[in-house]
């Protein structure tokens, strides 16, 4: 039992170092992310929005730490031919991605964060009221939302990854990240609160609405505690849902790798 317990911490110490990077990459990522987030936050303060002010930034603090890129290492690895090497070794191929994914994800939750602490600071120092903050203990259970977005994020990591099974050219397997990542920006309610978009009630109820947008309904205080529990559940139920079609999708993949190679 030590010994598996062990084999993993390392696994997550090193990709903690690799997902955190060198200097001047971080350096580059932080001012991307202050000018992309800032530009973004003084709209809405512009337009006199500083609920939805804080939802953004707040919300752009959350996805950060609930994200998880799985997809394209995943991808990289089936188009690369790494696939067959890993399915030699006898241990658990979602758990060692998952893992994985926990550590890289780490490296970059302690560098992306910089930004977006930076630009709460600026707007907190500079425009007072500007940010809400929970005025109780129950609105921090908003933070009970990472680990199933997390999940839900690597399970569709896993779903989208497996493309590659078929694609199996790299340009085509990006244009279909490139695709996944814009539609779960969009539809997590990264740029437009779904709550905003009433005729498209049903968004609501997507998994990708547990990236950002029902966390952040918590965080704001709209939603009594029955309704957070609901939310909770429902979310465990998409993770379990996704869980199985991820295995799914997972032996078509394999099976079609069998039947074509890579």
């Amino acid at each position: 039992m030590m010994q598996f317990f062990t084999k993993w911490f390392y696994v997550i110490k090193y990709n903690i170092s690799r997902g955190s990077g060198d200097f001047f990459g971080i350096l580059m990522q932080q001012i991307g992310i202050i000018q992309i987030t800032g530009a973004t936050a003084l709209i809405w303060v512009l337009s006199g929005g500083v609920g939805v002010l804080s939802y953004i930034l707040v919300g752009k603090l959350f996805f950060n730490l609930s994200y998880n890129d799985y997809q394209l290492r995943l991808g990289s690895r089936i188009i690369s031919g790494k696939m067959t090497t890993s399915l030699m070794v006898p241990q658990d191929i979602f758990l060692e991605g998952f893992v994985v994914s926990i550590g890289y994800r780490a490296g970059l939750v302690l560098t992306n964060l910089i930004g977006v602490i930076t630009i709460l600071i600026i707007f907190a120092i500079n425009i007072p009221h500007s940010i809400i903050l929970p005025t109780s203990l129950y609105q921090w259970s908003f933070l009970l939302y990472v680990p199933i977005a997390f999940v839900i994020n690597y399970l569709f990591g896993v779903i989208v990854g497996c493309s590659a099974f078929v694609l199996r050219d790299k340009l085509n397997f990006d244009g279909v990240v490139q695709s996944y990542t814009s539609s779960m920006i969009v539809l997590s309610g990264s740029i437009i609160p779904l709550d905003k978009i009433s005729h498209l009630k049903f968004l609501e109820y997507l998994p990708s609405a547990w990236l950002l947008h029902h966390p952040m309904q918590v965080y704001l205080g709209k939603y009594s505690f029955n309704e957070n529990i609901s939310s909770l559940g429902l979310g465990l139920v998409w993770i379990i849902v996704l869980y199985f079609v991820a295995k799914i999708v997972f032996k078509k993949g394999l099976k079609y790798h069998e039947a074509n190679g890579l």
